[in-house]
């Protein structure tokens, strides 16, 4: 059997740790700080359209990204324009986990 190099073996894993520490310095700069979640609100309105016929829009999200999450100002439109909804504020409680593994009650 024929092995890497010790040299080979370090780079890359000195790259995979890399990799892996940048992808979580961007959730956490996104989730963590006002200015990361006003750019997910801004993001998902304007993607919002891929998920739904109209469009929804969110002034403003709150939370940890991991047990809850406050969406302040929700407005559902529909393909004309009309509202929907309009709510106030929406709270979602969950665990992590069990989100991503697609046990939702």
């Amino acid at each position: 059997m024929h092995r890497l190099p010790l040299a080979v073996a370090r780079f890359l894993f000195v790259i995979a740790i890399g990799a892996i520490a940048t992808v979580l310095g961007v959730l956490l700069a996104l989730g963590g700080t006002d200015a990361g979640k006003h750019l997910l609100a801004r993001v998902f309105t304007d993607q919002s359209a891929r998920l739904v016929r109209g469009s929804i829009s969110i002034h403003r999200i709150e939370g940890n990204f991991f047990t809850w999450l406050n969406l302040d100002s929700v407005v559902v439109r529909d393909t004309t324009g009309f509202p929907l909804a309009s709510l106030g504020r929406v709270e979602a409680r969950f665990r992590l986990p069990e989100l991503l593994a697609g046990r939702i009650v």
